[in-house]
């Protein structure tokens, strides 16, 4: 079997998966997901892949809890099944089939895909990105703010007008006060020209009860690396003069990894060729997620 998926605890024949038409999901947007990456056979990372999930549907109040050793199975099972030992996984959770009227408790949908591993273009590495600067503003009170919802049509549509744009990304900063978030679908690190870094903070300093940016999984990593390389992180409000006051401009998600800026619109990042400091984390990021006997 190739052309298979993962669905409620079964590999089934991807022609024959389906959902309930009134799965929570699909009428509602009521879900998450989390895009992963497999190397040798194992998901990289899955451990936090599923704490994540499982923090934001706690925080957000789905009634939904993944097992982290089931979906291992699940993951393991399905490579198998589709004979890949590097991949492109996707995981899908929903609260399932029923109305949010309904007062019994529905149970949830878990689909679970995968594709072959396919990188970002070298050469985007060794030239540096563009990006744009959304039309769209980051909102710190919506509940899907800081949170990997499958209500992700504003994400697809800032994206697409990037990519018209011959971009390959949009940074989002909120409308209030004009703080850079994230990316559409990556974080944002800046490197001064003292070179320190700085990155958003997970809350929005206004009010910090609400989320600013998703907790990426790669961001994480990135945290951990640049202080075992001696390097000074600082996780603090920016905007959009620190940006293009930035010698280096560097983005992550667990996909690209860590993929430089050398472009905001016209605007010139730095010397307009990636630097330094990204190029040695996406050394040691790459070397990390590509490892035969990574355990995480």
């Amino acid at each position: 079997m190739t052309d298979v998926v993962y669905l409620n605890g079964s590999i089934i024949d991807a022609e024959f998966a389906s959902i309930a038409i009134n799965d929570a999901g699909f009428l509602h947007g009521a879900g998450l997901f989390e895009t992963m990456r497999a190397h040798h056979g194992r998901p990289f990372q899955l451990p936090a892949h599923i704490r994540r999930i499982n923090t934001s549907a706690r925080e957000i109040g789905l009634n939904l809890h993944l097992d982290e050793n089931l979906m291992a199975e699940a993951i393991a099972e399905l490579l198998d099944a589709r004979q890949l030992t590097d991949a492109r996984l996707r995981l899908t959770l929903s609260t399932g089939a029923g109305s949010t009227d309904l007062p019994a408790e529905p149970l949830p949908t878990v689909l679970i895909t995968a594709g072959e591993w396919k990188a970002y273009p070298e050469q985007l590495y060794q030239t540096g990105m563009q990006v744009v600067i959304s039309e769209l503003f980051q909102n710190p009170r919506s509940v899907t703010c800081g949170h990997k919802t499958i209500s992700y049509l504003d994400r697809i549509t800032s994206l697409q007008k990037a990519r018209a744009a011959r971009a390959g990304e949009s940074l989002w900063f909120t409308e209030v006060d004009k703080q850079l978030a994230e990316g559409a679908i990556s974080n944002v690190f800046l490197v001064s020209t003292d070179g320190t870094i700085r990155t958003p903070p997970l809350r929005w300093d206004k009010f910090p009860q609400f989320r600013l940016i998703l907790p990426g999984i790669a961001r994480g990593i990135i945290l951990d690396l640049a202080q075992s390389l001696a390097l000074t992180v600082v996780e603090t409000p920016l905007n959009i003069r620190d940006v293009l006051d930035a010698r280096e401009v560097f983005l992550t998600n667990i996909i690209m990894g860590v993929m430089p800026v050398c472009h905001v619109e016209q605007h010139v990042i730095g010397s307009g060729t990636p630097g330094e400091i990204s190029s040695a984390l996406r050394s040691r990021f790459n070397s990390i997620a590509e490892a035969p006997d990574e355990k995480a």
